[in-house]
This record gives structure tokens, C-alpha cells and sequence, in this order.
């Protein structure tokens, strides 16, 4: 029975209902600290959180910038090595006009640029060259490339190219530290929020505690809980 707000069948003694009004308050006291602690707890929790997962977002930031770092580089490399082997592939082809021009000449006891100046036919072969060339570097490319894929492969390697294994990780290293601050970065969002709901809590109980003791030691334990949720 609450004996303060509910009338009783004989007259209670005044110094019996201050009695009943001081342990009420008491445990309105202790119910507000406890409230009071518990927020502050909360507040801590979640500040440390915060702090911990910003801490870890700059390390995965570190990681991520590392790895760009490393596959701007090897595509950069990609482009180089692919120009050589480009380069190569001309250098192979006029090698071989150059030797087809300089049999023809010599059979006409005359000099490549002599032969190439006085014979129109010289430039059907070229044609001709050019596209047997394309046709064999369709067909047979690690034949006819194969040279110049060894100076392309040697040159990347003197630059820093990272192989196929190597570069397959860290894509994998960097998708999944992007991955980690993208779920880190909305869980500080949730715990920011829930702070900032305990941090006003907290405010509005240290400046209303009176008030708040106040009203509820005129309830029953069990009613506390309730008027403390709508007054605060």
C-alpha cells in the first residue's frame, strides 16, 4: 500500500508519515543516482567506441592509401611494359622488311635505298609484310612476340611490377579494409546518436534532479521506473 497517496482507515501520526516520506525519497534518491550512473556509463561506453573505431578507421585509411599506392603503380608499369611490347612487335616486323628488302637488293647488286628508290615493287612487298605480320601475330602471338614479351617482362620487373598473386591480395586487402571503414564508419553514426540521446538524458537529470526526486518519492518503487521514462 502506498500510505501517502491513499487514505487510511484510522489517523496516521505525523511523525509516522514523515517517516514514510523520508524512506520514499531515499529511494527516489538512490533510483535518480542509480539512473545517473548508468547514463554515465553509457556515455563513456560510447565515446570509447567512437575513439576506437575512428583509431582503427585511420589505420584502415593507412592500408588503403598503401595498396592504391602500389596497384596506381603497377598499372602504371602495365602501361609501359604493353608500349614495349608494342615497340617490340615493330622493331620484329621491320627487322625482318629490312631483310626480305636487303635479299631482294643485293640479288639486284644495288643498296636498300637505291633498290627502294628505283623499284615500285619494293612497297607491294611492304604491304604484303605488313599483312602477313598482323595474320602470324594473330595466330601464333607467343612465337612472334616472345622476344619482345621477355624485354617487356624484364623491364617490369626492374621497375617494381607486382606479379599476378601478389596483386590479386592487395585488391583483396583493399576492398575489404574500404569494406571495414564503410561498417565502421556507420556504426560511429548509430553510437553518436544513442550518446547524444544519453548526453541529454544526463543534462536534463542533473538540472531537474531536485524536481524529479521530488516527484517521485510521492510514488511506489514499482511506479518509478514509468514517470522517469516521461519525465525525462
Amino acid at each position: 500500500m502506498d500510505y501517502i497517496s491513499h487514505r487510511t482507515l484510522s489517523k496516521v501520526a505525523n511523525a509516522l508519515s514523515r517517516n514514510w516520506k523520508k524512506a520514499n525519497r531515499k529511494e527516489a534518491e538512490e533510483f535518480v543516482q542509480e539512473k545517473i550512473t548508468g547514463l554515465s556509463h553509457s556515455v563513456k561506453e560510447a565515446k570509447k567506441k567512437i575513439a576506437d573505431n575512428q583509431n582503427e578507421i585511420t589505420i584502415l585509411n593507412g592500408t588503403v592509401q598503401e595498396r592504391n599506392k602500389i596497384i596506381e603503380k603497377n598499372e602504371k608499369i602495365e602501361k609501359v611494359t604493353d608500349k614495349i611490347t608494342i615497340a617490340g612487335w615493330i622493331i620484329e616486323c621491320l627487322v625482318v622488311l629490312y631483310w626480305m628488302v636487303s635479299s631482294m637488293s643485293a640479288d639486284e647488286g644495288m643498296t636498300v635505298i637505291e633498290y627502294i628508290k628505283q623499284s615500285w615493287f619494293v612497297w607491294i612487298v611492304i604491304g604484303i609484310v605488313v599483312v602477313i605480320m598482323f595474320f602470324i601475330v594473330t595466330v601464333i602471338f607467343p612465337l612472334v612476340l616472345l622476344p619482345a614479351l621477355i624485354i617487356a617482362t624484364f623491364i617490369g620487373w626492374i621497375l617494381g611490377k607486382a606479379n599476378e598473386e601478389t596483386l590479386k591480395k592487395f585488391t583483396e586487402e583493399l576492398d575489404n579494409a574500404q569494406q571495414s571503414i564503410t561498417e565502421k564508419t556507420n556504426e560511429i553514426t548509430t553510437v553518436q546518436s544513442e550518446l547524444n540521446s544519453s548526453e541529454q538524458q544526463l543534462k536534463k537529470i542533473k538540472k531537474d534532479k531536485e524536481s524529479i526526486i521530488n516527484k517521485l518519492s510521492q510514488l511506489s518503487p514499482q511506479e518509478m521506473e514509468k514517470e522517469f521514462a516521461r519525465l525525462v
